[in-house]
């Protein structure tokens, strides 16, 4: 069912129908909402997704994501082909949100190889290629271009390297890595021509101060994030994320070239109107990211070996946009051709066959599971609580997680309803 349905998806006709009348606007207007490139919030200095090595590493725990990105990847290529390319000067492509996992090198390659087809058909000589990886400065950039040899090593002994792409070759573009927040601006005016951005525009800059004030009415008590959660607290983080949106498409808008290519894929909400329902039901109360860690805090709570005021001051700097809110910031910008705007639905990370063999062994998926968590949390966790405390926590969330698969017979990633994507493509005027 998971596979009929990645393959309905794709065939739609109508995902490029979001064609909006976008009022002209001269470039000076968006340019001067355009931020200095300098770290946005104090979580700059501790956010991070897992490193490049171990269990919980994102490499080890990103298999779901590249599920996806392959499913969602043609419109990418499609989009790219029909790009008209610059017919001199190298052509520069950049990754924000990097991380450090394979999947950000193979978008590389994959968009490397759609300039190439895309010239080739135009008697283009083939350009030479820019490609920026792009994260915060707490990134491991050092183990994701360790990989970038790792990844050619496998693809070569797996046969399924392409020609070039022996581990013993250079990569067919040139990579550099640009630390910064992708909600400032971090290229020169009007220097790039693709831009991906994947995974990562639901992170928000900061927690709103509000739910840290205890006499705030928007104060998160009991819980360390939104989903199923306070609507007054929803609405504080909405703010941050309208904010967020709409610096990220005006930098964009300005560091892209005329006809240049914007790519977005980020997790979404369904319900337009319930910003507290991030997640829908039921995968949001089995999700190891969500209702699993809150309970795992509580534990840590009801064990005395935290106090509430501990729980109550960490909260998850995450909110999924609507259709809506990409919308409104989008045309906001007024420098954009939308070529696809759509929230895909009910997503599956992972196939019915993993589904079937998670449930036969819910230990090895409350590993999984917890080392999901971990990859997404640890550096704000143990920055919050300490190492020691911080494996405490993932204890507890492995215990949920078995518990949940033994109960519910079903695993997060499998079977997901009420977890979305959004796909965005668009094209600077």
């Amino acid at each position: 069912m998971a596979e009929e349905k990645k393959s309905r998806i794709l065939e739609r006709s109508d995902i490029h129908a979001a064609n909006l009348v976008i009022p002209e606007r001269s470039e000076e207007s968006f340019k001067k909402f355009a931020s200095p490139a300098t770290p946005s919030t104090p979580l700059s200095a501790t956010l991070r997704m897992g490193t490049g090595v171990g269990e919980a590493s994102y490499t080890r725990n990103s298999s779901g994501q590249a599920n996806i990105n392959a499913a969602l990847k043609p419109f990418l290529g499609e989009a790219i082909r029909q790009l008209d390319l610059p017919k001199e000067g190298p052509i520069r492509a950049a990754d924000l949100g990097c991380s450090v996992g394979a999947n950000a090198l193979k978008f590389a390659d994959y968009i490397t190889d759609c300039v190439r087809q895309a010239c080739r058909p135009r008697s283009l000589e083939v350009p030479e290629i820019q490609y920026f990886f792009s994260d915060l400065p707490t990134n491991d950039f050092n183990t994701l271009f360790l990989q970038m040899l790792a990844l050619g090593e496998e693809e070569e002994n797996e046969g399924t390297a392409g020609p070039g792409d022996n581990s013993d070759k250079p990569k067919p573009y040139f990579a550099a890595a640009v630390p910064g927040s992708f909600y400032d601006r971090l290229f020169p005016q009007a220097s790039l021509h693709i831009i991906n951005c994947a995974w990562s525009l639901h992170w928000i800059s900061e927690i709103p101060e509000s739910v840290l004030d205890k006499t705030s009415p928007a104060y998160n008590k009991g819980r360390a994030w939104i989903n199923n959660g306070s609507p007054a607290v929803a609405e504080e983080y909405s703010k941050v994320s309208k904010k967020n949106l709409l610096a990220f498409f005006t930098n964009r808008a300005t560091e892209l070239a005329a006809g240049g290519l914007l790519f977005v894929m980020c997790l979404s909400r369904k319900d337009e109107e319930r910003k507290e329902i991030q997640f829908g039901s039921p995968v949001g109360l089995s999700c190891p990211m969500s209702g699993l860690f809150e309970l795992a805090w509580q534990d840590l709570v009801d064990e005395g070996l935290i106090t509430e005021e501990t729980r109550d001051s960490f909260n998850i700097p995450v909110y999924f946009p609507s259709y809506a809110d990409i919308k409104e910031a989008v045309v906001a910008t007024s420098a954009f051709h939308i070529k696809a705007l759509d929230i895909w639905q009910d997503i599956d990370f992972l196939s019915a066959a993993d589904d079937k063999n998670l449930i036969a062994k819910p230990d090895v998926y409350g590993a999984m599971a917890m080392n999901m968590a971990k990859t997404m949390y640890h550096s704000l966790v143990e920055a919050h609580i300490g190492a020691d405390m911080a494996s405490k926590l993932w204890d507890r969330v492995e215990k949920h997680a078995i518990a949940d698969c033994e109960k519910n017979k079903a695993v997060f990633c499998c079977n997901s309803p009420g977890a979305n994507v959004a796909l965005v493509i668009l094209v600077k005027k």
